[in-house]
């Protein structure tokens, strides 16, 4: 649950690339964000309501360099599919 919430932005970095590699290791992940930013680095987003999955996104693999701009270019994109969805 909001792995990086109460970290500055360089620790929060440094954990969101820490899990990406244990997931490129086969480790599956499942994490729990208000965070658009680090919701860009998952492979799918859901969004749940009431107990319910209300959307499912899937975004793929992040690319191997986990760029800032590979990350904003994901973030853009869930925000434009949390608009569509009234979130």
């Amino acid at each position: 649950d909001e792995p990086t919430g109460a970290l500055n932005s360089q620790a929060a970095a440094e954990i969101l690339d820490l899990l990406t590699e244990i997931n490129r290791g086969g480790t599956a992940l499942f994490i729990v964000t208000h965070d658009p930013r680090v919701a860009a680095h998952a492979h799918r987003v859901a969004v749940m309501k009431d107990g319910r999955i209300e959307g499912d996104h899937h975004l793929g693999p992040i690319g191997d360099t986990g760029d800032s701009g590979e990350v904003s270019r994901r973030e853009a994109l869930l925000s434009e599919w949390l608009r569509e969805m009234g979130v």
